[in-house]
């Protein structure tokens, strides 16, 4: 009886996850609860079609904050170039009759090479919670959402924090060792402008100066720039014209709402790090950036496997997900990036 019961909620739990999926099968592909499934009877080879691979991985990007404002890439191979074309400098001159201009000018071609890395998300549902849980049968469904939030965690903090020098083994360095993100990319050799908080907390006025750092060939169209700062560093930021006994001020206070600094609105990023460490031996540290997100890839390759597989011995259901992936920044030279940023350490209020 209790495998008669564990077979038939185990095949539910299967059909909601293709559901889920964007995958149109029947329990005919789901005969054998005790058998793992994949995606070769769906496309072939363990790979999801294109259309389903695109429902998943929108399914990730749809759950976060940041990567939705980011450029979505996606590829079919490991590892690839791929173009970026520019032209600098003034190509126009006064035209003077009967005279041919020799002075011309041309595009330069910029390789961004990407390298995909292979990532495992895992998660397992035991017998108990599916048989048990409160919501009855509609708890497979927030199980499978919480499976989705803590991928597009993960993603997410894959994107800012990744560093493939890290060689810790606990949680986080597992998962932050598989890539570099943003924060090790954005570096004065690869062309980004830095700039130093001096391990004080943000201020209008680094703001300001960050600003100024931006080459003007990049400000054209502030709407399309973004404050990308964490939560709290926002907190410290609204304290400034909050405080002051002004119209907007009392506007500020009263409203409680982001303000666009310079006509730039911010992105706040919950999952944006607030534990670095920083000049000295803080360890509240975090970072702030100047960029449009645009100018961000998140590099998917098609190549993805998910499994499920119901472990009789443990009686539970094992997920599986496999994902390929790269972060790249396309233009370095449009991206300021303020360090050292200390929470909560005093400075003088617009001051640096």
């Amino acid at each position: 009886m209790g495998r008669n019961v564990n077979t038939e909620m185990y095949g539910r739990y299967q059909d909601e996850l293709r559901k889920r999926l964007g995958i149109a099968g029947t329990k005919e592909h789901m005969a054998k609860a005790a058998q793992t499934i994949n995606t070769t009877l769906l496309s072939g080879g363990g790979a999801l079609a294109q259309n389903l691979s695109d429902a998943f991985i929108d399914l990730v990007v749809d759950e976060s904050t940041l990567l939705p404002a980011m450029r979505l890439v996606r590829v079919t191979e490991r590892s690839g170039e791929m173009s970026k074309l520019d032209v600098s400098g003034h190509i126009t001159e006064q035209a003077t009759e009967n005279n041919t201009s020799t002075e011309t000018r041309t595009h330069t071609n910029t390789i961004l090479t990407y390298q995909t890395v292979k990532t495992r998300s895992q998660f397992d549902i035991t017998m108990e919670v599916a048989e048990d849980n409160i919501e009855g049968s509609s708890g497979q469904n927030t199980i499978l959402n919480a499976l989705v939030r803590h991928i597009m965690n993960d993603m997410e903090t894959l994107v800012i924090e990744g560093d493939s020098s890290v060689s810790d083994t606990d949680d986080k360095s597992r998962l932050v060792k598989a890539n570099d993100g943003l924060n090790a990319l954005l570096t004065t050799a690869n062309g980004a402008h830095l700039l130093s908080a001096g391990a004080k907390r943000i201020s209008w006025e680094l703001l300001r100066q960050m600003y100024k750092a931006l080459p003007t060939r990049y400000r054209r169209n502030r709407q399309n720039l973004r404050w990308i700062m964490s939560s709290n560093t926002l907190l410290d930021l609204l304290a400034e014209p909050a405080g002051r006994s002004t119209n907007l001020g009392d506007a500020m206070w009263l409203a409680d709402a982001p303000p666009a600094p310079l006509g730039i609105p911010i992105l706040e990023v919950p999952l944006w790090p607030e534990d670095l460490t920083v000049t000295g031996t803080a360890s509240t540290g975090t970072f702030c950036v100047l960029a449009d997100p645009n100018n961000f890839l998140f590099v998917v390759q098609r190549d993805l496997t998910v499994h499920t597989e119901f472990n009789q011995r443990y009686d539970r259901t094992e997920v599986t997900a496999f994902m390929r992936h790269d972060v790249l920044v396309e233009n370095a030279d449009a991206v300021v990036k303020a360090t050292n940023i200390v929470l909560d350490e005093p400075v003088a209020r617009y001051a640096a």
